[in-house]
């Protein structure tokens, strides 16, 4: 009976030894999480949205440049899609280490802005907190336009539109510039396109040939 009581021993001895070891490096990674709060135009927290998120395949050393370059290089079984609640609030949790392709659809939301271009986060954040929160704001539709002749650079052209009486500037030439924020993710490739019209008052004459357009 001896001889049976000193393996007993030491294989207890032996347990009580790892158990610590166990707890301290076998310990299950704690993954992230995302949380995100979306409000409209106004601040309102806007409830409906759907929010999209894609893991980046960041293998053979890939990093992402930008949007656009880390696009062709997401993880299509890693997407998730949740809607935020009534609080504007959605929450991703369970995460891996990696980059984050996040993608805002506002549906058929009746909102007066549009959503925010898609972005990149990556989890976790430099200060190591795996848990990031972001607030975001649905983007208002701007545009805007002046003239670009100093001449007539305190005209007020939205009076001028409205006014019954327009005036007419005779074999005078001017300039002017339309300028405006649009969706990052607009893809020409599948029937994306965004339009602005421009009325020209018919005192005016256009000239096409001197149209630019500029996208920066």
């Amino acid at each position: 009976m001896k001889r049976i009581k000193i393996p007993i021993l030491i294989i207890i001895l032996l347990a009580i030894l790892i158990l610590p070891f166990q707890k301290i490096y076998g310990e299950e990674k704690k993954l992230n999480s995302l949380s995100i709060h979306v409000d409209d135009t106004t601040g309102e927290a806007l409830f409906g949205v759907q929010f999209s998120i894609f893991q980046v395949d960041t293998s053979n050393d890939y990093y992402p440049s930008s949007t656009h370059d880390a696009k062709k290089h997401l993880i299509d079984s890693s997407k998730q899609s949740l809607i935020t609640d009534s609080n504007g609030d959605v929450s991703f949790t369970d995460l891996n280490d990696g980059i984050y392709y996040v993608v805002e659809n506002l549906g058929d939301i009746e909102t007066a802005g549009f959503p925010n271009n898609p972005f990149l986060i990556e989890l976790p954040h430099e200060d190591g907190d795996g848990n990031v929160k972001i607030q975001l704001k649905s983007q208002e539709l701007y545009i805007d336009q002046f003239v670009n002749n100093a001449d007539y650079a305190d005209y007020d052209y939205a009076a001028i539109n409205k006014a019954k009486h327009k005036p007419v500037f005779t074999d005078e030439k001017f300039g002017y510039t339309i300028l405006s924020y649009f969706p990052e993710d607009i893809d020409a490739s599948v029937g994306g396109h965004y339009v602005i019209t421009d009325k020209i008052d018919k005192s005016i004459t256009a000239y096409p040939d001197t149209l630019r357009v500029y996208v920066v």
